[in-house]
Order: structure tokens, then sequence, then C-alpha cells
């Protein structure tokens, strides 16, 4: 069988939330076998499945209705690619997941190699019929591999003046994440144009050159540029994985994904899980 897995250790990070500009400080525990990701404030417990998604403008949220844990997605995408099944996300100060340098990479980083085997088998899902959903021009669409046990993502979407039309493509083995470094270093973006309408949301107060890309009209604003061509199409890949953890267990699918957001993802989720099959997984994998 292959095992679900949890941390070794207690592992913390802290920053400020791209969002609310306000300090956070996380500390991740380990978690017993079948706990799932779970999110603690003042022993108040969320658990990251998509009936918990409360808030998808612009990032992921989960909460009861009082008591919200913000932009989730890249901590979820980070245990995701880490093979991290099971594990305890305790905030210790602030409700937003700290942004970093706006990426997935410092998180990643602090999980790889953390991994702890459990004896519990892991289970999955696959898509067992086709799927699509829609919201404007931008749309989701996904049938089941040929393989159980595949997730292949592609994504395509229009970046601007510049950068014009990207696609990009992800595909992994759900018990062995294929880990990108371009996915995992790939950080989140914005048009220059568009940050003072997030501002007017109440949204990017701690938004910064240091934590975000900015596209303009005719390049890009961080003196730095691109980390790698297709930085911008790679991070969207990332958000939907985060996204698609929230099922709660890895499932195989081909999905095709042109220019969908956090709203879409999650519409899309709630879609597919109508179309999921459970099973257990039966690779043994050394303790």
């Amino acid at each position: 069988m292959i095992q679900q897995t949890t941390i070794k250790d207690c592992i913390e990070f802290d920053g400020i939330g791209i969002h609310s500009g306000k300090f956070s400080k996380v500390r991740l525990h380990p978690a017993n076998e079948n706990t799932g990701i779970v999110f603690v404030r003042n022993n108040i417990k969320i658990k990251a499945v998509v009936e918990n998604v409360i808030d998808t403008l612009n990032s992921t949220s989960i909460g009861d209705g009082v008591n919200i844990f913000r932009t989730i997605e890249h901590l979820m995408a980070s245990l995701y690619l880490a093979n991290i099944d099971n594990v305890i996300v305790e905030f210790l100060v602030g409700e937003e997941v700290p942004i970093m340098d706006g990426s997935a990479f410092h998180i990643f980083e602090l999980l790889s190699g953390k991994e702890e085997y459990q004896l519990a088998p892991r289970s999955y899902g696959y898509l067992s019929n086709f799927v699509r959903v829609s919201h404007k021009e931008s749309y989701i669409m996904a049938k089941s591999t040929h393989s159980i046990e595949d997730l292949h993502i592609t994504f395509e979407g229009y970046f601007g003046n510049v950068l014009k039309t990207q696609t990009h493509t992800y595909q992994s083995k759900l018990e062995k994440p294929n880990i990108q470094e371009e996915i995992i270093k790939a950080r989140t973006f914005c048009h220059l144009r568009d940050i003072e309408h997030l501002k007017m949301l109440g949204l990017a107060k701690g938004g910064s050159l240091e934590n975000s890309l900015v596209l303009t009209d005719t390049g890009i604003l961080n003196k730095d540029g691109l980390r790698h061509q297709k930085e911008p199409v790679s991070h969207k890949i990332l958000d939907l994985i985060g996204d698609l953890y929230l099922a709660g267990f890895r499932f195989s699918a081909n999905i095709y994904s042109n220019m969908g957001g956090h709203n879409l993802n999650i519409k899309f989720l709630r879609e597919a899980l109508k179309h999921i099959k459970l099973r257990e997984a039966t690779e043994v994998i050394a303790v």
C-alpha cells in the first residue's frame, strides 16, 4: 500500500499577509492518521475541505462564518507537493497565511524531506465522468486519465500585451508528486492597472514588489523581471493544485483550465466531487 504521511517535527514560519497587510505566525504540527489538514486558532478547528470554503475573492479562504483562515492556497499546494497528508496548521498570530516571497518556495523548502510515513493506507479518488464548469469566457474541463493514479493539469491564459498567451502543463503520479521548480518558485502576480481596484476592495494591503510580480502594458515592473518565461501561468497551476487539495484527498484527472481563478477552481472541485470514486492505494513504500 501507499501509506499516509505527516511531518516529523513542528515547523514554524511567519510574515505579512498579502491582503490583510498584517503579521501572521503559523506553526505546523504532526497529526495522526486520517486527520487530513486541519487549521486551528484558539482551539477552534476548521478542516481544509471544499465544504468549508467561504471566500474566493483573489485567494481561497476557509472558515465557519466566525473564524476564518485566509489565503491558504500556497500552503495547501506546498503540502500536496511535499507529499503531506496529515497536519495541524496552528495560527499563533493573525488569520492569513504569510505570503513570503509570493511563491510556495519557502514553505515547500521547510516541508521538503520532513514527511514521515504512517501505517494507514492513503486514499485517492479518480474522476469517473467528464466535468466542465465555466464563468463568462473562462472554463475548466476534466476527464478521467488512463491510470487512476495520475494528475495532469494544463493551464492556458492570456497575460497581457507583452507575455501574451501562455500554456504550461503539470503531470504527476499521485503517490510521488512531480516537483517542478518553475511551479514552486512562481510568484503571485497582478497587473499594474488593477492595483487601485484591489485596494478599493480592501485587498493587497501587504502587496509589494518583494512578494508580487507586477505586469504592465510594456513589460514587468519588478527590477529583476520574471524568474522564468512562464512564471504567471506556472503560478496559476500552483494555485489550482492548492485548491484541488481541498478535496480532502489526492485525485486523478486530466484537467484543462482556460484562465480559471480561485472561484472557478472551487466551482470545478465541487462539481468534480460528484463524479469521484475513492480507492485505497496499493503500492508498497518502505517505512
